[in-house]
């Protein structure tokens, strides 16, 4: 199986669990979004030492073995359009997966800061996981 790795997927993943949120405040087209929760701004991992290992993963869409293959963004917490930082600790690490797919798509009407969106989603690429950091040099 070709893996699809983007910043777009782990767009389309934080946009979906801000469905989830409680809402706080409404984005132009009325939808909710949640100011209590970080915005995060994604690096791509370069140079890693990690050794891969099998995850069972359920989310909405059903439940698949999958085998964590290696680090690909660590996240840091961002302040977007002067908006504060609620958890300037917490930064999320995703992770390349390879899991059989049963191949089904799913459409999905997320709703977030940027209005609301449809969108057709059916392979999973990442999994991230809220993490601390700290900067070695």
């Amino acid at each position: 199986m070709k893996l699809r790795l983007s910043t777009l997927t782990l767009a389309l993943a934080a946009a979906a669990v801000l469905l989830l949120l409680p809402a706080t405040q409404a984005d132009a087209a009325g939808g909710p979004f949640d100011l209590t929760n970080n915005h995060y701004k994604c690096y791509r991992v370069v140079e890693h030492e990690f050794q891969g290992f099998p995850v069972q993963l359920v989310d909405q869409f059903g439940q698949r073995q999958s085998n964590v293959l290696r680090p690909r963004y660590v996240c840091n917490p961002v302040s977007k359009n002067g908006e504060p930082v609620p958890e300037p600790e917490v930064h999320q690490v995703c992770y390349e997966i390879l899991q059989i797919s049963s191949g089904a798509k799913h459409k999905v009407e997320v709703r977030n800061q940027f209005g609301p969106q449809v969108m057709v989603v059916q392979f999973a690429e990442l999994l991230c996981l809220p993490s601390t950091k700290r900067e070695l040099f």
